[in-house]
């Protein structure tokens, strides 16, 4: 495969040079992989946020941990091998990987709360058993909220790196990529606002639910967002066709 040019026009078909569309992305090869990932690793250090995201900062701690996503001692221990689990997230060593194993202490952790309000916010979750009360619904379903929110909001900073670091357009597949996700902390945060105040004044109903109760064990875990048309009640809350 011939090799394409820095100023030659992208073979993508954008019409734009190669350098400022999709160099660096599209057309790594062995010659420049070990190049690539040592990029790909210093900008995935450097995308790292640490924030407490409770809404009153006034009892902050300033001490910013790695807050995990999902229970550590109730969940992630029960259902990992050998302290490890395998989730499907890229580590910095291997961007390309699609499925990795991960030890259980860095498994699903955010830098996205200090010590205090990740203790103090989630203990309802995190010293009783799971009893179904609409207040350990509500946090798991905020701590879920701040996680996606904290992701995306690196995420961000690493499209920006990115296009930046290999000259990429705004048009191209990250600067896009880059654009998706800043519409989607714009989405979190407007979501977080309304559950901030639930939080805060303890109306911890204003979240619909279902759960599912199974009469074995169940040896995986999940924390995601998704973005549906109809709620559970099967009222239309948005459209995602093309006006």
């Amino acid at each position: 495969m011939k090799k394409v040019g820095r100023n030659e026009l992208c073979p993508c078909g954008s019409g734009k040079k190669f350098k400022r569309c999709h160099l660096g992305i599209n057309e790594i090869d062995e010659d420049n992989m070990e190049d690539f990932v040592k990029t790909y690793k210093q900008l995935n250090k450097e995308r790292r946020i640490k924030q407490c995201l409770y809404p009153e900062k006034s009892k902050c701690s300033n001490n910013i941990i790695r807050a995990h996503s999902i229970q550590n001692s109730k969940i992630i221990q029960r259902i990992s091998e050998n302290g490890n689990v395998y989730m499907n997230k890229a580590k910095p060593n291997n961007p390309f990987a699609v499925f990795t194993k991960w030890g259980r202490k860095e498994a699903t952790t955010f830098t996205g709360f200090c010590d205090y309000h990740d203790k103090v916010v989630f203990q309802p979750i995190e010293d009783r058993d799971f009893e179904l009360s609409n207040e350990q619904i509500f946090l798991h379903t905020y701590r879920c909220l701040v996680a996606n929110t904290h992701d995306k909001q690196e995420q961000v900073k690493l499209g920006k790196s990115t296009t930046e670091t290999f000259s990429l357009s705004s048009e191209s597949s990250v600067g896009l990529l880059g654009l998706g996700n800043g519409l989607a902390v714009d989405d979190f945060l407007r979501e977080k606002m309304i559950l901030d105040k639930a939080l805060i004044n303890g109306d911890f109903d204003v979240v619909d639910s279902i759960v599912w109760e199974f009469d074995f064990p169940i040896q995986f875990a999940g924390s995601a967002f998704k973005a549906p048309i109809h709620d559970l009640k099967n009222r239309k809350i948005q459209s995602l066709e093309t006006e």
